[in-house]
């Protein structure tokens, strides 16, 4: 249903912050015991798909099936024909309490407001359900405004990026070899493996654009300096590029567009850029004399300077150092003067990567599970009266109220895949049952997720909701009365298209296979009530034997049972 997107996204979306701020304060306690996690490039884009993942599993179907709590139940709110109804029965009440009425009239009156005053309870449900939808419509719908103030706001920078492009100018490989910051690198080489170099005269920073076609971008002012700080400074790009960090930055980025709402990831996003950074660096500075060290850190401090000089006066200014860049750039030339570990001990790794499975699996069991369930048939007194109506007519005029008028499938094609009373040795999810539940008290077709599900007879409506009998097992359910004590109850499926009292025709698309509870694959599973006593749904369905699959008419004969569910007795 549309409404459990509604709830769905909303749970996802508190989920992923819960989960990014567990995330967040895990890898900054990691930080203080492991200083090098700081250059850990995977470990920071990982955490930031941990998060998407966690996201991404609520909404997932079946989901709801590994939580490990109890299930939120949630009331449909009641269809308007049998709010109408109610509406009506609570006037007649009323007038009957000016009228004088017989004995008869005076118990039919005693009894109809007791089925009025049971709906107050569903009704105080059905409000705070119906907030709960308006806060789910209402956050999606800021979710898509800010999705496309921040989609706006990065093609701003697109456009910025692409005016800086424009006023820039290609470097061929002749103009390469008389570069100093190319003294060490054959330019040609990186011209015919797709490298694109351009140089701008705009104050920024040398950066590498692009994501499947990468453009290296060189000031003009990177040649004021001292040649062997260039050549650390391009060596220092060509890290990048080489190492394929465009790739990542701008997954990160996707990432932070789509989870715009949660602060964690720009935080990590800035974490990975700068973790970049800081492997680069020291595969530059891996095996220089320490002046070359020297010479690059203030290599760093002349970029800043210049640019912090042409603040007032260049639009491009702020693209790489403004804000937490300054931050980042003072813990570069730290590290530059004192190097961390190269790596992250592999202790510190299996215990990283241990956490964030742990966070991440909590995230999907400790997740609660939205359960909706109609209202009772016992407590509308409009489906009562329907009820009692359509159990009140002849047999003849409702199908499956007896052998001349058999039930329709409920799956057009769908084959049976095990029939009634075969013993189970095993619940789906492996648990032992008892043995008043080891045999299998309806019929199962195999039916792809998303197959129509219709009604089997005529009848009303008795309950639609995914937590039949107060559990889990079923699934989504809905079960219909019919006429002469039948009832007949569909189980496992992925959606539910009727509601309590709500009239239904015999072929009436009432909801859609699926895999809801504990199965281990989607079918149908169909069970049929005679006065609250199961019976097999062969005796009401004719020809189940010619659409079964072959195993389940062996399981059927293994356990010398005759349609009916009955063992056949021996001569």
């Amino acid at each position: 249903m549309v409404s459990d997107f509604f709830l769905l996204f909303l749970q996802a979306s508190l989920t992923s912050m819960l989960t990014g701020a567990l995330v967040w304060g895990l890898l900054h306690a990691a930080a203080r015991f492991w200083p090098a996690v700081a250059m850990g490039r995977r470990v920071w884009l990982l955490a930031q798909l941990a998060i998407a993942v966690s996201f991404a599993a609520v909404l997932m179907p079946g989901s709801a099936a590994f939580s490990l709590l109890p299930a939120i139940e949630l009331r449909d709110a009641p269809p308007a024909s049998m709010a109408a109804e109610r509406g009506q029965l609570v006037d007649a009440n009323e007038a009957d309490a000016h009228t004088d009425h017989d004995a008869a009239g005076a118990a039919a009156k005693g009894s109809a407001p007791d089925a009025v005053h049971a709906g107050t309870p569903d009704d105080a449900d059905g409000g705070f359900t119906s907030g709960l939808l308006l806060a789910g419509q209402v956050w999606l719908a800021v979710y898509l405004c800010g999705l496309f103030a921040t989609a706006a706001r990065w093609l701003r920078v697109r456009r910025l990026l692409s005016a800086l492009l424009a006023a820039s100018y290609a470097l061929d490989a002749r103009t390469l070899r008389l570069h100093p910051g190319f003294a060490r690198e054959d330019g040609a080489a990186l011209l015919e493996k797709g490298l694109r170099i351009r140089e701008t005269s705009a104050p920024i920073s040398p950066m590498l654009l692009g994501c499947l076609q990468p453009m290296l971008l060189l000031p003009e002012h990177l040649r004021g300096m001292d040649p062997g700080q260039q050549e650390l400074i391009v060596a220092h790009e060509l890290t990048h590029w080489r190492s394929r960090d465009q790739l990542c930055l701008h997954l990160s980025l996707a990432l932070q567009t789509l989870f715009w709402f949660n602060p964690v990831f720009s935080r990590l996003r800035e974490k990975l850029a700068l973790a970049q950074e800081l492997a680069c660096d020291r595969r530059v500075l891996a095996g220089r004399p320490p002046v070359q060290h020297k010479n690059y850190a203030a290599a760093l401090l002349g970029q800043l300077k210049v640019q912090q000089q042409s603040m007032q006066t260049s639009q491009y200014a702020s693209l790489a150092f403004g804000g937490d860049g300054l931050a980042a750039l003072g813990m570069r030339i730290r590290l530059i003067r004192q190097p961390l570990a190269a790596r992250l001990n592999w202790a510190g790794r299996v215990s990283l990567t241990a956490s964030l499975c742990a966070l991440l699996g909590a995230s999907i069991l400790l997740q609660p599970a939205f359960a909706w369930r109609g209202e009772e048939q016992s407590r509308t007194g409009a489906a009562i009266s329907a009820a009692a109506a359509i159990v009140a007519e002849p047999s003849g005029h409702v199908a499956g109220a007896s052998g001349k008028a058999p039930w329709l499938k409920p799956v057009r094609d769908g084959r049976v895949s095990s029939f009634f009373g075969v013993p189970r040795k095993r619940a789906a999810d492996g648990a032992n049952m008892p043995a008043a539940a080891s045999i299998h008290h309806g019929v199962d077709f195999a039916a792809r997720t998303g197959s129509e599900v219709r009604a089997v007879a005529d009848g009303v409506v008795a309950e639609s909701t995914d937590l039949y009998a107060g559990g889990e097992k079923y699934g989504k359910v809905v079960v219909i009365e019919h006429a002469d004590g039948l009832r007949s109850l569909y189980a496992h499926l992925d959606s539910r298209s009727v509601r309590p009292g709500e009239h239904v025709k015999a072929g009436q698309l009432i909801a859609r296979s699926g895999a809801s509870g504990r199965v281990s694959g989607p079918h149908l599973h169909l069970e049929a009530l005679k006065n609250g006593e199961h019976i097999d749904p062969q005796t009401l369905i004719a020809n189940l034997e010619q659409s079964a699959f072959k195993s389940a008419l062996r399981r059927r004969d293994a356990a010398n049972l005759r349609p009916g569910g009955s063992p056949v007795s021996s001569s």
